[in-house]
């Protein structure tokens, strides 16, 4: 072999070496911008999820949502909202107050049973016991009056009781719901069930 054929299949080779160098670089190039491709969809998608996660209201939650209770009226409007007093013997407000009309249907918020009918201080007053399938919840309302007998067993969503009698809470123009814990102290009724329209009161 003279010097002139080494010169060539020198450089034949160091073509081919530079050749395969290019295309090794060139498929690793092509596999990083694939990977960074999927990345950024990943991140993209995740991002959408959480995006609609966090723009879906209380509201707009159907009533398949696994809410405790529901409202025991119809289109329920609240006037004026739970206000838990700082000592179980200070002023607040214990429930919330429900726009409604003299006469209206009353639908129990979750299943129990009928534990008082009757007139408490001049009020006239239904109360459920829940049970321990929610929490021991009872629940308190006023004005309010029913045919049914103490023990009688109510399902959610069904009536129970009408607006009606006495109250010096709010006449017929609102409904009183209280709602107490199994320590007998009240809590929050709105916290029970999905979120609905406000209507507060008209200052002075």
């Amino acid at each position: 072999m003279n010097e002139q054929d080494y010169q060539r299949r020198l450089r034949r080779y160091r073509y081919q070496c530079d050749a395969e160098r290019s295309d090794c670089e060139h498929r690793r190039a092509i596999v990083s911008c694939l990977v960074t491709t999927i990345a950024v969809l990943i991140c993209c998608c995740m991002m959408v999820r959480s995006s609609q996660a966090s723009t879906i209201a209380p509201s707009s939650y159907s009533d398949d949502c696994s809410a405790l209770m529901r409202w025991p009226v119809s289109n329920a409007r609240i006037t004026e909202r739970f206000t838990a007093p700082e000592k179980a013997w200070l002023a607040g407000h214990r429930g919330v107050d429900l726009n409604v009309e003299k006469g209206e249907e009353l639908l129990a918020p979750a299943d129990g049973v009928i534990a008082f009918v009757g007139s408490v201080a001049g009020k006239s007053v239904v109360t459920i016991r829940h049970g321990t399938m929610h929490g021991e919840l009872t629940s308190t309302f006023e004005p309010a009056t029913t045919d049914l007998s103490v023990g009688t067993m109510v399902e959610s969503g069904h009536v129970f009781a009408h607006v009606e009698g006495s109250s010096d809470h709010c006449a017929d123009v609102c409904l009183h719901w209280g709602l107490k814990g199994a320590g007998r102290d009240y809590v929050d009724p709105e916290g029970k069930v999905r979120s609905t329209a406000i209507m507060l009161k008209p200052v002075g």
